[in-house]
């Protein structure tokens, strides 16, 4: 595990402590998901991203306001919703790759 995935991985259990569910934790979360890509860790990578995202949502469906301020702070964190379905993929077609099967083209689409 390198620093930076450590003190990711820290903040977002002090965060998830203090403040669970908040946008604090999510943004921790979606930092730490944006580390593991670079040492190969794909699976994870989407698995924390869709932790921040439910982060996220659970956040949203709390606002009680119009839906577009809803989807107005959705999109101030569209980039999250990116990047977790680019991992998903990635990893995805690691997983069938490394089973000598064809991934297929797109698991999940934009």
């Amino acid at each position: 595990m390198n620093k930076a995935e450590e003190n990711f991985r820290r903040a977002a259990a002090i965060r998830g402590k203090l403040a669970p569910g908040s946008k604090e934790q999510s943004e921790s979360l979606a930092a730490l998901a944006e580390t593991l890509p670079r040492t190969g860790k794909l699976g994870p990578a989407a698995q924390f991203y869709e932790q921040a995202l439910n982060a996220l949502e659970g956040q949203t469906a709390q606002m009680g306001a119009a839906e577009q301020v809803r989807a107005e702070f959705r999109a101030r964190h569209e980039q999250y919703y990116r990047d977790y379905v680019m991992m998903a993929n990635m990893a995805a077609d690691v997983w069938f790759t490394a089973r000598g099967a064809k991934s297929p083209k797109y698991l999940i689409v934009c």
